[in-house]
């Protein structure tokens, strides 16, 4: 939802997930060095061309791709798989810029194993959910520690309870003016929204886990729940 609304600014603009982008570029690397050693001389090697150079060049291509099919310059992926492949990306897209939206952990897990997608084993493993989380949380911290001036967290909470002082952080991050309009757009998404996004629109909530639930979660999630700003208290109500 934040993604979309964020495309909603006149110089933006957000489409579907991409999925193909972070998969790409990963056997682009692979395919740079099986090329680039020495007792194979390939062309990669021959003309000495860097696996940064490389991915560089294939981020042309698929900015150019994603040019084509809408006028506004700047675009926006919202592919969570994105998340763990960010020097990756950096390298193939060195004017890129990074949003770590950030959600309460107890929200994300409950939407999580309710979902309905029952092809993934976090929608049915309570535990693999926590893990999921956090797993993506601590990554997506870590990478903002290495580069902080590729990216920003923002929480959602946050953005729900102020929303044009938060969406001013990321619109400045991003060089670009506050737009007014997206308060709006960001209400309408936020109203219609279909998914457990809103907390107030769970239908089952986190405060009804089970004492084993909360120990699961507990164990694997509360010291980056309470490290990104949630208190500790609201988890024992």
């Amino acid at each position: 939802m934040f993604s979309h609304t964020l495309g909603e600014h006149s110089k933006l603009w957000c489409g579907e997930e991409s999925d193909f982008i972070f998969q790409m570029l990963n056997h682009a690397s692979e395919i740079h060095t099986s090329c680039t050693k020495r007792e194979d001389k390939h062309w990669l090697y021959s003309f000495n061309v860097s696996n940064k150079e490389f991915l560089q060049y294939i981020g042309y291509g698929i900015n150019a791709l994603f040019s084509n099919r809408f006028d506004c310059l700047r675009w926006i992926d919202k592919t969570i798989g994105n998340t763990t492949d960010v020097p990756v990306l950096i390298n193939a897209f060195p004017g890129a810029k990074f949003i770590h939206v950030i959600r309460d952990g107890r929200d994300v897990v409950t939407s999580m194993i309710n979902s309905g997608f029952s092809t993934e084993e976090w929608s049915s493993n309570f535990e693999e959910a926590c893990k999921n989380w956090v797993s993506y949380v601590n990554i997506a911290l870590f990478y903002e520690s290495r580069f902080p001036d590729k990216i920003i967290h923002i929480k959602v909470e946050d953005l729900s309870e102020n929303f044009e002082e938060e969406m001013t952080k990321v619109l400045t991050f991003l060089d670009l003016d506050y737009e007014y309009a997206l308060l709006d757009a960001f209400t309408t998404k936020h109203k219609n929204s279909n998914s457990s996004f809103a907390k107030e629109d769970n239908r089952i909530t986190w405060r009804e886990w089970t004492s084993e639930q909360r120990f699961i979660f507990g164990r694997w999630c509360l010291s980056s729940l309470v490290g990104v700003g949630y208190p500790f208290d609201i988890f024992l109500v």
